[in-house]
């Protein structure tokens, strides 16, 4: 049946072939010879291998091979540089090879879901010109910081996986537009995410947080899913807070950040040649009470926030707590705002 629809396709110059639903244990070398081939739909078949003919078609743009059975990436897939969407959902994927994975460079799309994939590779950072990305329903714990590469991505979905934290450079990915992480073990949202200007839906529902990133007022949300976390409450407690004692890092970084400000700074200078501090200054963020700049804050504030009054935000009333991180507890205890020192976490 399989080879007599590529015989059709050979002698029409077929650009598409559909192969769905042909329990199929291999796609039949005879597809070497379609030379024009841009779309190839072989899913809901028991393929766990591709044929070497495989690697003949240059200009195969879309390929479909959900709800197979392949246990790895097949070593053809790096042949075919010239793929912008690859689907390869409902396998049986452990891991990814990073040299057959960063050689897609073209994807635009790519499907993951329903595998069971722990980690990812580096070389996943290659793939720069990807846009829609989902990895739903795997068992992936963190991201690599090579993530964080993937700046064209629009759509992010990393739903019912067991992710405990996100790379602080998320935000790096300015333009997302749309971000899923329903049901992990994340605990913290990186203030970055506040740098992805054009993210319109972000659904961080059933996870373990207690504070949202302060930066999220700075989007323009549409909506807003955080169900299912467990976000602090508004109830006083009694506490006692110690001085401050700052790392040597730490007091170099808030030097340097504050002579940044003068318009005859010499670090400013000395910084063009020292990559490493740049990049790590570039993590700074400023206390919202006295300005001053500083890389770890020293006491971490809630302040109630009424998103949908602020932001519009329609799936969401009442008032979310927001992250807001101060340098120190003298800015605490300054008049003048409402933020709330956040209590402990009891288990």
């Amino acid at each position: 049946m399989a080879d007599t629809l590529l015989l059709k396709a050979l002698r029409g110059n077929a650009r598409k072939v559909n192969l769905n639903n042909k329990n199929l244990k291999a796609i039949p070398r005879l597809v070497g010879k379609l030379s024009e081939l841009d779309t190839l739909e072989a899913r809901n078949n028991k393929i766990c291998y591709l044929p070497s003919e495989m690697a003949l078609l240059v200009k195969l743009a879309n390929f479909n091979l959900g709800c197979n059975e392949l246990q790895e990436l097949p070593k053809n897939l790096i042949y075919l540089s010239n793929l912008r969407k690859l689907h390869l959902f409902n396998n049986n994927l452990t891991e990814l090879d990073g040299e057959i994975l960063g050689n897609l460079h073209h994807l635009t799309l790519l499907n993951l879901n329903k595998n069971n994939l722990q980690t990812l590779p580096k070389e996943i950072g290659r793939l720069v010109n990807l846009e829609f990305l989902s990895l739903d329903d795997n068992q992936l714990i963190e991201l690599p910081d090579e993530f964080c590469k993937l700046t064209n991505l629009k759509e992010l979905s990393i739903c019912r996986n067991q992710l405990i934290s996100l790379p602080d450079r998320l935000g790096k990915i300015r333009k997302l537009k749309k971000l899923f992480l329903y049901r992990n073990e994340l605990e913290v949202i990186p203030d970055s995410v506040g740098k992805m200007y054009q993210l319109s839906i972000l659904d961080i529902s059933i996870n373990n947080i207690r504070l949202l990133p302060s930066e999220l007022l700075n989007l323009p949300l549409t909506e807003l899913h955080i169900e299912g976390n467990p976000l602090i409450d508004r109830i006083p407690v009694h506490c006692n807070y110690a001085d401050e004692v700052l790392s040597l890092k730490e007091c170099a970084a808030r030097y340097i950040l504050k002579d940044l400000k003068k318009r005859d700074s010499i670090m400013r200078f000395e910084l063009r040649y020292n990559d490493e501090a740049r990049e790590l200054l570039l993590e700074a963020k400023e206390c919202p009470i006295c300005t001053n700049c500083f890389l770890n804050s020293w006491l971490e504030c809630a302040e109630f926030v009424n998103v949908h009054k602020i932001l519009g935000i329609k799936n969401r009333t009442g008032d979310i707590p927001m992250r807001v991180q101060l340098c120190s507890y003298k800015c605490f205890r300054s008049d003048g705002h409402n933020y709330l020192g956040v209590a402990a976490h009891q288990v």
